[in-house]
C-alpha cells in the first residue's frame, strides 16, 4: 500500500469515527429525513385567565423520539413578522391575562425545528385566536326535562362549540322560569368608562332572573327587570316581546302593545309616549311590530293601521340606572307627510284591510352628505286580508333623525303590491338584512326562500331545505340585520363570516328536540356549500359537547 492510498484511509477512518462521536444512538446516514409536524393552522379559545398549551405531534421518516431536533419558537402580533423568541420545548404554555395592560387577542407564533443531525431547518406557523367570552356566539333559548336553559354556540379558532345549558354552566344555577324570549344589547357602558358594552337580554315568567345578562362575566345579571323599568314595569309584558334590542345611541324594546326606550348610557328603560300630533290622530295605540336600523325605529300601530316612528334624539345622554323618568322616554311621532314621500298610499293610515306580517332592516341607499349609518332604508310587509296580494313599504333612516333636512326629506320612499307567495300569511317568519337590497327572507315549513320583491314577477326563490319534512321553524333572524356599530375589543366575528349575510334558523323536531341551522349566504342570497372562515357555510347544530340534544328552542339570538 503506498503512502497515497494510506492518506485516504486514515481520512475515510477519520470521517466515520467522527459521525460516530456525532450521531451518538443513532442509526445515521445521509438519506433525508423528513420532519412532519401535525398542529392546527388557527387555535381558539376564550378571555378568561388560564394557560393554554399548544403541543404538536413530530413525526420523523428515519427516527422515533426528538433527541436530534432543537426547537425555537416566537411569537409576533403581525403574522408577516418573526417576533421575539418565546420557547425551546417540544410545546408551549401560554398564559392568557385579560387584565393585561396590552392584551393581544390574536398571537402569531412560528415554530423552528432544527435537525441536529443534518443542520436542516424547518418552520412551521400557527395563530392563536383569543374571544371575550362567548363573543360572536349564538344563543339559543330551550326547554329540556322540565327547565329552560340558555345553550351556546361559540367559534373557537377553527371549532365550533356547543354548550347545552352555558348559563348553568357559568352561574351555577338554573333558570326556574318559562323562558319567553332574547334579545342583544350594544350600547356605551358608564362602568367601562362610557366604551362599549356588548351583552344580551333574556325574558323568562321569573322577574327575579330576567333582564340584562353580562355572558363576559359568567352570566352576571346586570338589571333585572325591575331596574330596567324602574317606573313602568306594569305595562311591561315579557310573553308579548315584539322587539328587543339596544344600540349605540339609544335603544328599544317593544312589548305589550308599548315601546320601551332607553337613553344612551342607561340600561334603565321608560315607556315611551304619542306626541300631540300622533295623539290627535289617535290617543290609543298598540305597537305589534317594530324595525330598528341604526338609531331610527319605524313602529307599525295595529290598533289605527299606520306607521309610527320613535324620535330618541333629544335624551341619549343621561347615564344611570334610574332617575327622573321622563328623562328616558321617547317621543313617538307622525310619519311625516312630504311631497317627496311616496303618495301611492298613507303611510299614517293604510287601512283596515292589511295585516302586518314583518318589519326589519333594509339595503343602503346612496344619498349624499350623511353618514352611512345613517343612510339604511327598513321593510315593512303586509298581507291583505281580502285580496291574494301583499304590500311592501319602504322607509328611509334618515328624516328619522332629523326633522326638514333638505337633502333627504322623504321617510316613506317606495311602495310595491304583488302576488302574496303561496303559503305566506300574517304567521309567516320573515328577515331581512342591510346587505341585501328589496329582499326578504322567509320561512314555510322546513323551507327557506328568499323573495326579491321588487322584480316585476316577484317569485320566490327556494334557497335551503331541511332534510326533515316535519322541522318546524321557530326563529328566523340574521345574525346582525343593521348598522349598530358594534365595538368588539378582538372584531373576533367579523373574522369568521359576514354577520349581515349570517342567517340562524331554529327548528324544533316531530322528536320534540330542536335543532339550529346556521346558513352563510353568498352576496346574492343563496346558500351554497362550501367553507367560509374555516367553517361550513351550511351548519346544522343538534348536540352539544356533553351529546344532549337541545330542547325545543323558544328563541335565538347572536351577540
Amino acid at each position: 500500500m503506498n503512502a497515497k492510498q494510506i492518506f485516504v484511509l486514515s481520512v475515510i477512518t477519520m470521517l466515520a469515527f467522527s459521525c460516530y462521536e456525532d450521531k451518538g444512538n443513532y442509526d445515521y446516514d445521509y438519506s433525508v429525513n423528513d420532519i412532519n409536524v401535525v398542529m392546527r393552522s388557527v387555535y381558539g379559545t376564550r378571555m378568561e385567565a388560564q394557560t393554554f398549551t399548544i403541543t404538536p405531534t413530530i413525526e420523523q421518516s428515519r427516527y422515533t423520539g426528538t433527541d436530534n431536533l432543537s426547537f425555537a419558537w416566537f411569537v409576533s402580533d403581525n403574522p408577516n413578522e418573526k417576533g421575539t423568541e418565546f420557547g425551546t420545548d417540544d410545546h408551549i404554555n401560554i398564559v392568557i391575562d385579560p387584565a393585561e395592560a396590552n392584551f393581544r387577542y390574536n398571537r402569531f407564533f412560528r415554530l423552528y425545528i432544527t435537525d441536529v443531525l443534518t443542520g436542516i431547518e424547518q418552520m412551521f406557523f400557527t395563530e392563536l385566536r383569543i374571544a371575550k367570552p362567548y363573543e360572536g356566539a349564538w344563543m339559543i333559548l330551550h326547554h329540556q326535562e322540565g327547565i329552560s336553559r340558555i345553550a351556546s354556540l361559540e367559534y373557537l379558532g377553527n371549532d365550533m362549540v356547543i354548550d347545552n345549558d352555558a348559563y348553568y354552566s357559568k352561574t351555577g344555577h338554573r333558570l326556574s322560569g318559562t323562558g319567553y324570549s332574547l334579545g342583544v344589547f350594544h350600547a356605551y357602558s358608564p362602568k367601562q368608562g362610557n366604551s362599549s358594552l356588548t351583552a344580551f337580554f333574556a325574558f323568562t315568567s321569573n322577574p327575579e332572573e330576567s333582564g340584562m345578562l353580562a355572558q363576559d362575566d359568567n352570566f352576571r345579571l346586570v338589571a333585572n327587570t325591575q331596574r330596567m323599568f324602574p317606573v313602568d314595569l306594569a305595562s311591561f309584558d315579557p310573553a308579548k316581546i315584539y322587539g328587543c334590542r339596544r344600540m349605540i345611541g339609544g335603544g328599544v324594546i317593544a312589548s305589550n302593545g308599548y315601546v320601551f326606550q332607553g337613553a344612551n348610557n342607561s340600561g334603565a328603560m321608560g315607556r315611551a309616549v304619542l306626541d300631540n300630533a300622533a295623539a290627535e290622530d289617535s290617543p290609543d295605540f298598540y305597537i305589534s311590530h317594530i324595525a330598528m336600523v341604526s338609531q331610527s325605529y319605524l313602529l307599525f300601530d295595529g290598533l289605527n293601521n299606520r306607521f309610527l316612528q320613535l324620535y330618541t334624539r333629544d335624551n341619549t345622554t343621561w347615564v344611570g340606572w334610574s332617575g327622573i323618568p321622563d328623562m328616558t322616554r321617547g317621543r313617538i311621532e307622525r310619519i311625516r307627510n312630504t311631497p317627496l314621500n311616496n303618495q301611492s298610499i298613507d303611510p299614517n293610515n293604510i287601512g283596515s284591510d292589511k295585516q302586518m306580517v314583518y318589519m326589519g332592516s333594509g339595503h343602503y341607499l346612496g344619498f349624499n352628505n350623511t353618514a352611512p349609518w345613517q343612510r339604511y332604508t327598513m321593510y315593512a310587509y303586509a298581507v291583505n286580508r281580502d285580496t291574494p296580494k301583499s304590500h311592501i313599504f319602504v322607509f328611509h333612516s334618515r328624516p328619522m333623525l332629523t326633522v326638514g333636512d333638505n337633502s333627504d326629506p322623504a321617510p316613506f320612499t317606495e311602495y310595491y303590491v304583488i302576488d302574496t307567495p303561496a303559503g305566506v300569511d300574517g304567521n309567516t317568519l320573515m328577515a331581512s338584512s342591510i346587505e341585501y337590497n328589496r329582499i326578504l327572507f322567509y320561512a314555510i315549513d322546513n323551507k327557506i326562500y328568499r323573495l326579491d320583491f321588487a322584480l316585476a314577477e316577484s317569485q320566490p326563490t327556494l334557497i335551503w331545505q331541511h332534510p326533515d319534512p316535519g322541522a318546524t321553524p321557530i326563529a328566523l333572524k340574521f345574525a346582525d340585520d343593521t348598522s349598530s356599530n358594534r365595538d368588539i375589543g378582538s372584531n373576533y366575528p367579523d373574522a369568521i363570516f359576514p354577520l349581515d349575510r349570517t342567517l340562524g334558523i331554529a327548528y324544533n323536531m316531530p322528536d320534540g328536540s330542536g335543532e339550529l341551522v346556521v346558513l352563510v349566504l353568498n352576496s346574492a342570497g343563496r346558500a351554497e356549500e362550501g367553507m367560509h372562515g374555516g367553517f361550513p357555510t351550511v351548519q346544522r347544530h343538534t348536540v352539544s359537547a356533553d351529546g344532549r340534544k337541545f330542547g325545543a328552542i323558544k328563541d335565538i339570538v347572536f351577540i
